[in-house]
């Protein structure tokens, strides 16, 4: 044995010993350094520790001080309870609104499986810090949908006082009310408040960032720089996509610190800054490490969705998708409406120009910002990333109808500022409620009768049967609810179900408007529509096989 052992052993030590020497060197000269800074060092660490403690105790008076403030401004908050409350009201009556493609196909992909499979990353579609509060919601709830949609449900309440906080702390101590109701009402947080899915997270942290960054630059804040850097890395553990607010933040702090000091100042917050990119990036770099382990970087960073196109294509793309965000976001608020909260912006910039300088760099820094990682990347985000823009917009119209009741020399300005933000609330919520618009509303896959069908199926399936619909996660999540098989749906056919002789039959699911059984079937000409009947639904045709003595 020994002789045998003791040549490959020295072979081996042969093979890698160049690379083990350098190693073991490298970390003895690492060794020895330290070992010969460990004073300096422990002095350096000595000093932060002092002056991080000293900026958590300043931050903590600060923010109780704040809080004292806005929390004797009894009539404030009585607005923003009944504009909150009607928010609330406008989202529960959506929250148990027939499932979705995107959120559906989350909880049976990665949550119902177990805990195990919540890092799996085949696609962005896994919002994985959502999905963990997914995960935690249905393990204490159930499988219901309120029950999934919880933890954006959660964030899309907790947006409305956060804009409040927000317009107040970052653009005037007078303003909220407006922009707290344009929350409320606006149909497309509506939307995105009962769809599990992360974007209300990452506008409530995008929202809590910006008062942050405004008293980290301010105050050269060390733990004020932590929370930044920790509240990013959770943005982005929900979506890669928070690089984009966080490019915004990067480049507001640099114009607040050069219009607050200059120079001088610009180049402590630059260094400052750095520092908690670095931060940032470590924590989700850790965050990430299950994902990593599970599915690899190139997941991650280099998946079809991020892939680069060619700066001409991109750039047609991105007016294509300015085109489309525009049109979802002003949905179903009346044009003479809009025209005004348009007017209302451009008066609120004007004024914030005026008056408040470091409000108004936002508008830059959103632009500078976010085109920077546009063309950096030269990928094409979906209308829906740009949520978290939403708050900031409706801060800007506050502050152009705060500054119009002021020259209006209006006294009572804070009771019509908050009359009127409940007015948008109540007459937007009362309109998506009693026409149901958000049920119709196309974004991440709809098929509105899934349980319908499925409940209409299910008595009629035997083993081996098969559904064929081209929106298959909504009827897979009815039938997972139903015990039926998930893979009894599904937009393909298995060849071998076509081959084999064993007695099954297959359905066939089109949905309405546009879809037809020649385009359903178009890829099986074994499939007859005469050899199927058809059950129609409000917004799908469900096409049974024939008895075979018909």
């Amino acid at each position: 044995v020994e002789m045998r052992t003791g040549p490959i052993i020295a072979l081996r030590c042969e093979r890698f010993s160049p690379a083990s020497l350098e190693a073991g060197l490298s970390f003895l000269i690492a060794v020895k350094l330290l070992l010969l800074a460990r004073g300096r060092l422990l002095a350096s660490l000595s000093r932060f520790g002092g002056y991080f403690f000293a900026s958590y105790r300043v931050f903590r008076q600060d923010l109780n001080r704040l809080l004292t403030e806005y929390a004797a401004d009894r009539r404030g908050l009585v607005w923003l309870s009944r504009i909150a409350a009607v928010g609330i009201v406008v989202r529960i009556s959506f929250l148990d609104q027939p499932m979705r493609y995107d959120e559906a196909w989350t909880f049976l992909r990665f949550v119902e499986p177990g805990f195990t499979r919540l890092f799996d990353y085949p696609a962005p579609n896994n919002h994985v810090a959502h999905t963990l509060l997914v995960y935690l919601s249905t393990s204490v709830f159930g499988t219901e949908p309120w029950a999934i949609r919880l933890p954006a449900f959660m964030a899309g309440i907790l947006l409305m006082p956060m804009t409040y906080l927000c317009a107040r702390t970052v653009f005037h101590r007078t303003l909220g009310l407006v922009a707290t109701g344009l929350a409320a009402g606006s149909p497309f947080l509506v939307l995105y408040s009962t769809n599990a899915r992360g974007y209300t997270g990452v506008a409530l942290l995008t929202v809590a960032l910006l008062p942050l960054s405004l008293y980290f630059v301010r105050k050269e804040s060390a733990f004020a720089g932590l929370l930044v850097a920790l509240l990013s890395a959770i943005g982005l553990f929900t979506m890669p996509s928070m690089l984009l607010p966080i490019a915004m933040l990067v480049v507001w702090s640099l114009l607040l610190a050069y219009h607050a000091g200059g120079w001088p100042k610009t180049l402590r917050i630059l260094r400052a800054v750095a520092g908690v990119l670095l931060v940032c990036a470590l924590i989700a770099v850790a965050l990430y490490v299950p994902v990593l382990i599970t599915s690899g970087i190139r997941r991650i960073v280099a998946n079809q969705y991020v892939q680069p196109r060619a700066l001409v294509a991109a750039m047609t793309a991105w007016l294509q998708m300015a085109r489309e965000t525009w049109v979802l976001y002003q949905r179903d608020i009346p044009g003479f409406l809009t025209v005004c909260l348009i007017a209302s912006a451009l008066a609120g910039a004007l004024r914030l120009w005026k008056r408040n300088r470091p409000a108004f760099l936002l508008i830059p820094s959103v632009m500078i910002g976010i085109g920077m990682v546009l063309l950096a990347g030269r990928a094409i985000p979906y209308p829906r990333t740009w949520s978290f823009l939403l708050p900031l917009g409706f801060c800007l119209v506050d502050a152009g109808v705060t500054g119009i009741l002021a020259l209006a020399g209006h006294r009572a300005r804070g009771h019509v500022a908050g009359a009127l933000g409940l007015l948008f609330a109540l007459g937007i919520g009362y309109h998506l409620v009693t026409t149901e618009a958000v049920v119709h509303y196309p974004e991440t896959g709809t098929l509105p009768d899934a349980e319908e069908i499925v409940l209409f199926l299910n008595p009629r399936l035997r083993e081996g049967d098969l559904v064929l619909v081209r929106r298959y996660w909504p009827m897979r999540y009815y039938g997972y609810r139903q015990d039926i098989p998930l893979g009894v749906f599904g937009k393909n056919i298995p060849q071998e179900a076509l081959e084999d002789d064993r007695d099954r039959d297959i359905y066939v699911l089109v949905q309405l408007p546009g879809g037809t059984f020649e385009k359903a079937a178009k890829n099986y000409p074994q499939l007859d529509e005469r050899d199927f009947v058809v059950r129609e639904f409000p917004s799908a045709l469900l096409y049974l096989p024939r008895a075979k003595n018909d």
